[in-house]
């Protein structure tokens, strides 16, 4: 009986104990639960991108029926609505109308309907499907399916995505556009390229020839106008018409950036027959802490720096930034120089048979009886022969000389401003009056030191409107070549 009395005893002693030691536990984990700050409620802002508060983006839907999702970086989504920030590695999918994101650096993005974007960075974004438009406020990144995007701060660019064609607009100001293989090239204000699936990795692709001006299409479409981007670019446009003005009016053997910096070797549409351009010049101002050209740092010395920039056959862009020694960017700008083979026409076999006739495949004729050479002359844009088909409505003509004894250069009696020896461009734009409908031909007239017509050439352009290439009108007659001066 009194082990009976013992064992009994022990039992009830552990149930006593056993009770509030549970009690206790469940206490202490609901005090863990409370003080670790967890809760059980979803958040639009996941507790892996806190971190970067500062660095989100603000969203703001543009109508109340604007419907968007955010993918997030474990792989969740979630509709949303147009209280909450877009976080890095977080992406955006607008499935109905549009919406506007707003970076803390002031950066603006807007976003088109079926818009897929990743925010991958402070600086740097993809855009998988549809539209996007984009005021930069820092230098920034943007990778496309079939292209990626290097643009400075202040740049104003318009981006299409789809299943064919990646294609860039540019605004205001410039970007580098390269394709996956890393073939780029510049484009400025005013300007577009569209790179196709297959030419994504196309090593041997020329993208200078790939650029175009913003066609009239674009600008009359809802996106374009719904950004403000006719008053954009007409902005920027009349500030580049002015800049060449000027230019034109002060020419300058060598190049410079402001006063802070001179060219001993490079200037804007300048010629060169190196594959390797050796660039030197003097710095003016205590301010310059760091050059680049095409984002390759230059040698700096006591007040004078060199670089050395590769060059392709062709159209070349090369962008030079000048920074404080703060890395601030103090100045950029763009100069384009022509490689040897560039602007080079087919030979022609017998110099002393041409035909007068435009609209023939030899369409200059010789006046005078100075020496030449059809090689000395040739056209880079729109096109390196005599026409050029075309929707837009702003096209510049480009063309290049080595011959050293051309004293001016009249385009349809126009005598331009442009040419400094080498190059000169003119302006074929409806706006100006200097470009119609249907077939537009230029007479551009080369003078020699006696004031006589020494060489003479055509470019026709013919502006379709909603008509096939083959219904384009052929450039009929014989223009008579005017040996007087204009």
């Amino acid at each position: 009986m009194a082990r009976y009395r013992q064992k009994n005893s022990f039992t009830q002693t552990l149930k006593d104990y056993l009770v509030p030691i549970l009690w206790g536990v469940f206490i202490l984990l609901i005090l863990i639960k409370v003080f670790s700050g967890g809760d059980d409620t979803s958040s639009n802002t996941p507790t892996t991108s806190t971190q970067w508060d500062a660095q989100s983006l603000d969203i703001d839907f543009n109508t109340d029926d604007t419907q968007a999702f955010i993918a997030y970086s474990w792989n969740a989504q979630e509709e949303i609505d147009d209280v909450v920030n877009l976080y890095l590695w977080e992406t955006i999918t607008v499935k109905e109308w549009s919406l506007q994101l707003t970076g803390t650096d002031g950066t603006e993005i807007s976003l088109n309907k079926i818009a897929e974007f990743w925010y991958e960075s402070p600086n740097s974004y993809s855009l998988k499907s549809s539209d996007a438009w984009l005021n930069l406020k820092q230098d920034s990144n943007i990778a496309m399916r079939y292209a990626k995007i290097d643009a400075d701060a202040g740049s104003i660019l318009s981006l299409t995505q789809n299943e064919a064609w990646s294609s860039v607009y540019v605004i205001s100001w410039n970007a580098r556009v390269s394709n996956l293989s890393w073939v780029s090239s510049v484009l400025i204000t005013g300007q577009k390229i569209s790179i196709s699936r297959l030419n994504a990795s196309n090593e041997d692709i020329d993208l200078s020839g790939e650029k175009w001006d913003i066609d009239s299409f674009f600008k009359s479409s809802d996106w374009f106008l719904d950004n403000n981007g006719h008053i954009i670019l007409e902005e920027a446009m009349n500030s580049t018409d002015e800049e060449e003005t000027t230019d034109d009016e002060t020419p300058e053997e060598n190049g410079t950036i402001g006063t802070r910096v001179s060219f001993n070797n490079l200037r804007d549409e300048m010629n060169s027959e190196a594959s390797n351009l050796e660039l030197s010049g003097t710095i003016n101002s205590e301010e310059v802490w760091a050059i680049t050209f095409n984002n390759k740092q230059a040698s700096l010395g006591a007040w004078t720096f060199t670089a050395n920039v590769s060059l392709t056959n062709g159209v070349n862009d090369i962008v030079v930034k000048i920074y404080d020694d703060n890395r601030e960017l103090l100045e950029k700008d763009v100069y384009t120089v022509y490689s040897s083979t560039s602007a080079a026409p087919e030979p022609i076999e017998n110099n002393s048979n041409v035909d007068s006739n435009p609209s023939s495949s030899s369409n200059s004729q010789w006046v005078t009886t100075y020496e030449v050479n059809a090689n000395d002359f040739g056209f880079t844009e729109p096109s390196v022969t005599w026409k050029f088909t075309t929707t837009a409505w702003e096209i510049t003509i480009r063309w290049v000389t080595t011959a050293e004894w051309i004293s001016k250069v009249l385009v349809n009696g126009f005598e331009l401003g442009s040419f400094n020896g080498s190059t000169w461009r003119y302006h074929a734009f409806e706006r100006f009056e200097t470009l119609e409908e249907w077939t537009n031909q230029y007479k551009i007239d080369y003078y020699g030191e006696d004031n006589n017509i020494v060489y003479t050439d055509y470019f026709t352009i013919v502006k379709q409107s909603g008509w096939s290439v083959e219904a384009a009108p052929e450039v009929e007659g014989t223009q008579e070549i005017d040996d007087t001066a204009a």
